[in-house]
């Protein structure tokens, strides 16, 4: 991953994209704990990392997809922009956000 204009590490300049218009791809990668058969879906910032409580059980990758669609409504971005890094077959996982 490249520096771009002082933007750090996670800030990329899309290719075709002049360095008049930048278009940038931020990537933001999180640790969550997803706690399932919840009363509640709900999301957390608990210091730097995630806490996630979700109303389904963790059967066929339902679970999964729970988490991406709560995440993708708090963070404000589409469910394709969130990748399960980690952890698909855990309660603790490592999430990457791009927008």
């Amino acid at each position: 991953m490249a520096y771009t204009h002082g933007l750090g590490p996670c800030a990329e300049r899309r290719e075709g994209s002049s360095p008049s218009s930048p278009i940038l791809k931020i990537q933001m990668k999180i640790n969550i704990k997803v706690i399932t058969k919840a009363k509640r879906n709900e999301i957390k910032q608990t210091g730097k990392d995630y806490k996630a409580w979700l109303t389904v059980a963790p059967i066929h990758g339902v679970a999964n997809q729970a988490l991406l669609e709560l995440l993708a409504n708090y963070f404000k971005t589409k469910k394709s922009q969130i990748k399960i890094i980690k952890g698909i077959k855990s309660k603790n996982k490592i999430i990457e956000i791009e927008s």
